[in-house]
């Protein structure tokens, strides 16, 4: 088995095979998630491999009506490896909006600032009858350096309970 290589970062890191004991901490504070306005955070630190790492991860999230849900989180990641060390960045959003009591539309979009990419998943969700739903799916990543689509897709999806 060789090593582990993590791309994110300058310069990109590669972790021999071995055991690894882990140690980590972790804080985390959260407001009522029923307000209109909510937040979260998480601080993290701790063992990573043979070196140390240290995340933060906090969001907010707005409600402002009963049919939308708008949610933002930035997640960071410093990482110390005696061979190099490396910060990642992740920005994310969800957009949750009910149309019916039985349709959603939900959107994530993510961005990460080490791959420069912008990944998006879209998604119509029907329920025709209980636990029965169709789906429609729209996926894309996107290289923002150079504007190209690295992947895309639409897919349908059609679940259907039978009852004997």
């Amino acid at each position: 088995m060789g090593p582990l290589r993590i791309p994110a970062g300058n310069p990109h890191v590669a972790i021999p095979a071995g055991d690894y004991n882990f140690l980590g901490y972790s804080a985390r504070f959260s407001s009522n998630a029923r307000r209109k306005i909510a937040g979260n955070g998480t601080l993290t630190w701790g063992d990573f491999y043979n070196g140390g790492r240290k995340a933060l991860v906090g969001g907010v999230t707005f409600k402002p009506g009963y049919h939308l849900t708008w949610n933002l989180t930035y997640d960071r990641n410093q990482v110390a490896l005696p061979n190099g060390s490396f910060t990642t960045h992740l920005f994310r959003t969800r957009f949750t909006y009910a149309v019916t009591p039985r349709s959603f539309v939900n959107a994530f979009i993510q961005y990460n600032a080490d791959t420069h990419h912008v990944s998006s998943n879209i998604r119509f969700n029907w329920t025709h009858h209980p636990l029965s739903d169709i789906y429609l799916v729209y996926n894309d990543t996107r290289d923002t350096l150079t504007g190209q689509v690295r992947e895309r897709a639409f897919i349908v999806k059609l679940t259907n309970l039978f009852s004997f």
